[in-house]
């Protein structure tokens, strides 16, 4: 059913209605809205498309480019060209050390060990991740949370040794 009503939209949405004198146009005149999608890209955006045409768009016009950018984006995923994040390993390492020092106090030791190690390879590969992208969140995240992590595994040990030198001294 999605299909069916995805190829009567495309249908239906793609057959942009232009006047003669945009299609007819010189090539040395203001460019028409199909001399915009040849040299279309996923990137532009409609407020462009629209100064280009010195002209507010149809709705029809407005969702068919809507549906191309979708469509060009989808294939340049396809295809490769989008750069996946290396961000979401170190995240996840990140927020198990979190997750790890919380449950070390409620009284699962084994965890938090563990913990400790997952939260230094978090902030590891996050930085590693951050050089390679200096704009991916996950990077950043993982690297903020780590450190955090890290800093509260330290208040626990400092809180440990006080409280063990209190009980004995």
């Amino acid at each position: 059913m999605k299909k069916l009503i995805l190829i009567f939209l495309s249908v239906f949405l793609i057959n942009v209605q232009l006047p003669a004198s945009v299609i007819c146009s010189a090539p040395s005149e203001q460019p028409g809205l199909t001399a915009l999608i040849k040299k279309f890209s996923a990137s532009i955006s409609v407020k462009q498309i629209r100064k280009q045409l010195g002209r507010r768009l149809t709705i029809k016009e407005f969702a068919a480019i809507k549906l191309l950018q979708w469509k060009l984006k989808k294939e340049s995923r396809k295809a490769g060209d989008e750069k996946r994040s290396d961000g979401v390993l170190p995240l996840i390492l990140s927020c198990f050390g979190l997750l790890s020092l919380i449950l070390l106090l409620f009284g699962l030791a084994p965890f938090g060990l563990l913990g400790g190690l997952a939260a230094i390879l978090g902030i590891t590969f996050g930085l590693k991740a951050k050089r390679e992208d200096p704009s991916d969140k996950n990077a950043r995240a993982a690297v903020t949370i780590g450190w955090i992590t890290l800093v509260l595994y330290l208040a626990l040990i400092i809180v440990i040794i006080v409280a063990f030198a209190s009980i004995w001294g």
